[in-house]
């Protein structure tokens, strides 16, 4: 791709708040073209945007320092600054941003001196406030810009430092004209506002409506029936009714965003009606493509095939696994998760919740992973909203179901021999010692005896009683049941290697350790050389190619790991983990690049 198409691309993802995507393109790109500017900048912009601003600081430090006109470097910078103030709440740290956002005076722009003039007004410096908002106000009405959003949205700001609120009200409604479906400019303007807010600047209340967030939808429901079905669910004349049902919903809750998966009938009805609104789709597969028309869409024809096949580049496709199904069931249960999770960090970053959208019937039968399934582990009631069959049924006059199919679909292929095994949804651990190689032979005892036995103290309160472990030389097995279990022990892990390793000054290399997470479907069977219970599958080799990229002391892991952490936290309440995202790196031994994630406890500062 052309550079100047790669960084179009960028920016209407990063406008559109679609950050994940954006740095895919991004962060490759800077290994091509390493000193450019404009990349540079944008991929800091979508690093600060999903959390990584150690990373994004890194770009910007050098950027920031060689062009005292490089406004935007200078302002990226001061925003991780007032990143920092809004963890930490110390005015200390808030001056420092304010004083980094005044360093952006030279360029002779508004968008360093609005910031500057907000931080100033809440520092409680009246004074320098006014006289910095003066000069925003004729800034933004000179400015001759293509996207004027921004020039309209900070003369907004300004003439509220101005105790301006009616002219404010109408900058503002101006710049949301231009907005469009670029929502990260809605949300980043809602942040200041609910900042300024909260500090006691008089906000007018019809800006939060008006810049309130997308409505960002999860989408579950039925599949059509199959031609000999009985009694019937949802048999294929009511898609007429379920259409405008749906269109109904969505009007009525402004859906912009949708999550959800690609089976006939519900699914693709909802993509479809998404779509014809301009909608954005993200769609997650169970497994292998090929398998899932085959036991999800094909046996109810041709049509929805073609119909699925003309959804696919219109929308964001992932994978809960890529391997087959094997009759296991539970993918698709798994598979909810995984959509629970990924809307969930969407939602994060575009300041909002999402909700669910079920098509259901409630007399039917709750099937483990169907759409009833999902509604009821859904943890947000307050944010259910449901379509029900059995009502459209009943006002929907339908043809004479016949008691001869018309269409018998054709066998299905046969399944691959499993051997009587089925496979388990597991949560996966590898780690690996640093240093380890390069201890002398007389180290080895005080390695075992003294740094791993303090490390293993330190691990038997987080380790579940049911958890499977193993080691060989350096490197450490786990496998758990969930998520959450494993990130506290993975974390407990890195923290007890770097504490321990400075205490042991016997050791005359220091001792680190890298660490990586996965989840999935994987087999658990006797090791036939050892007798033991060992697991086995393509996610136990995904861990371990993953395990060699990470950085040392740090716990890496994949998209689908991260989705199912932030889905368990929703169910279970909590929020202790964050997932900061890296970008596609390439996983070790050939095993191609996949999207990783950081992660670590939202209490902790990163390193």
């Amino acid at each position: 791709m052309k550079k100047s198409s790669l960084i179009s691309q960028a920016n209407q993802l990063l406008d559109s708040g679609q950050y994940f995507l954006a740095l895919d393109l991004l962060l490759p790109a800077l290994d091509s073209w390493p000193k450019d500017r404009l990349l540079q900048q944008l991929a800091a912009k979508g690093l600060i945007r999903v959390g990584a601003e150690r990373r994004a600081e890194q770009l910007l430090g050098p950027l920031a320092g060689q062009n005292p006109s490089d406004e935007e470097s200078i302002g990226l910078l001061a925003r991780i600054y007032k990143n920092r103030w809004l963890q930490t709440g110390d005015p200390a740290d808030a001056r420092r941003a304010r004083d980094a956002y005044l360093r952006g005076q030279a360029s002779g722009g508004y968008y360093t001196l609005i910031n500057a003039a907000t931080l100033s007004r809440i520092l409680g410096e009246h004074a320098l406030a006014e006289s910095l908002a003066q000069q925003v106000v004729a800034l933004c009405r000179q400015a001759q810009e293509a996207n004027p959003y921004w020039a309209l949205a900070s003369l907004g700001e300004a003439l509220l430092l101005l105790d301006q609120p009616e002219a404010a009200l109408a900058a503002y409604g101006e710049a949301i004209a231009h907005a469009g479906r670029r929502y990260s400019l809605r949300v980043s303007s809602l942040q200041q506002l609910q900042l300024m807010a909260n500090h006691g600047i008089e906000v007018p209340a019809e800006l939060f409506d008006w810049l309130k967030p997308p409505t960002l939808l999860i989408f579950t429901g039925h599949m059509i029936d199959a031609p000999e079905r009985q009694p019937p669910r949802f048999p294929a004349a009511l898609e007429p009714a379920v259409s405008a049902a749906m269109d109904a919903e969505l009007e009525r809750l402004d859906a912009r965003i949708g999550f959800g998966s690609a089976a006939c009938g519900a699914d693709i009805l909802f993509a479809e009606r998404l779509l014809a609104r301009g909608g954005e789709l993200n769609l997650v597969l169970p497994f292998n493509l090929d398998e899932f028309i085959r036991t999800s869409v094909a046996f109810a024809g041709d049509h929805w095939v073609e119909r699925l096949q003309r959804l696919l580049p219109q929308a964001n496709l992932r994978y809960a696994t890529r391997e087959l199904y094997l009759q296991d069931d539970l993918l698709f249960a798994y598979t909810n998760r995984i959509i629970s999770g990924y809307a969930l960090l969407r939602a994060e970053l575009l300041a909002t919740q999402p909700s669910l959208l079920a098509l259901v019937d409630g007399a039917s039968r709750s099937k483990t992973g169907g759409a009833l399934s999902f509604v009821s582990s859904w943890p947000f009631a307050e944010r259910l909203h449901r379509i029900d069959l059995a009502t459209l049924r009943a006002s929907t006059p339908l043809p004479a179901i016949s008691t001869i199919p018309t269409q018998v679909p054709e066998t299905p292929a046969a399944q691959p021999e499993r051997q009587g095994y089925s496979r388990q949804i597991k949560a996966l651990l590898f780690a690996d010692f640093v240093g380890f190689s390069k201890l002398r032979d007389e180290q080895a005892p005080v390695f075992v005896n003294q740094l791993l036995a303090e490390v293993s103290q330190r691990l038997r309160p987080v380790t579940p009683a049911d958890a499977f472990l193993n080691t060989w030389g350096d490197a450490i097995f786990a496998v758990m049941d969930n998520a959450c279990q494993i990130a506290t022990y993975a974390l407990t892990l890195s923290d007890a290697v770097r504490e321990e390793s400075d205490n042991c000054t016997e050791l005359d290399t220091p001792i680190g350790i890298r660490i990586a997470l996965n989840a999935g479907p994987v087999f658990e069977m006797q090791d036939q050389i050892t007798g033991k219970q060992n697991f086995y599958g393509f996610h136990v080799n995904r861990t371990a190619r993953l395990e060699p990229i990470t950085e040392g002391g740090r716990v890496f892991a994949t998209e689908q790991f991260a989705a199912l952490l932030i889905a368990e936290q929703a169910e279970q309440g909590q929020s202790e983990f964050h997932c900061e995202y890296l970008g596609a790196l390439s996983f070790a031994k050939a095993f191609g690049s996949e999207p990783v994630y950081a992660i670590r406890r939202k209490s902790e500062q990163q390193r």
